[in-house]
């Protein structure tokens, strides 16, 4: 068989798998499409692709839109950089997208080398330690003296 014919059989067979029901299904997914607060570019991407082809299928989507639904569920930290980019594919959203992410992690190294050389990771640890410390019941109660009646009760 020659490679035209098994290409025009698998898109066939998509056509008729994939139905406009699920297409359109797909294309809903993507207007709510969201990065994870954790999630890399490069994972997001790969999610986005994956819905992307389904919703795409016979269609053809304008690279406008294509970049749209892309930015439009990035981190809203990254959405601005991205767009000040003006990228004109779907491709180069992406790779702007990663570039951007890079930056704002190197820009967060620097700041956070700069600090513990400034004040020293001691301090800082303190600091975040006491920024973040929740006195709960249980820490309260740690915090009491304790007498020979309460070991005498504890044990």
């Amino acid at each position: 068989m020659d490679a035209d014919n098994d290409n025009d059989l698998k898109n066939r067979i998509k056509r008729k798998f994939i139905g406009e029901e699920i297409r359109r299904r797909k294309l809903q997914e993507l207007k709510y499409f969201k990065q994870g607060e954790q999630e890399k570019v490069k994972a997001y991407a790969r999610r986005f692709g994956k819905v992307f082809r389904i919703a795409n299928r016979g269609v053809g989507m304008q690279d406008v839109l294509q970049i749209d639904y892309f930015v439009s569920g990035l981190k809203p930290e990254l959405i601005e950089q991205v767009k000040y980019g003006n990228p004109g594919t779907l491709a180069q959203a992406i790779e702007r997208a990663k570039l951007v992410e890079r930056t704002k992690n190197e820009a967060l190294q620097q700041e956070l080398m700069s600090k513990i050389n400034e004040k020293g990771i001691e301090d800082i640890l303190k600091n975040y330690n006491n920024e973040n410390k929740k006195e709960t019941r249980t820490y309260q109660e740690m915090q009491k003296p304790i007498n020979e009646q309460k070991i005498d009760d504890l044990t």
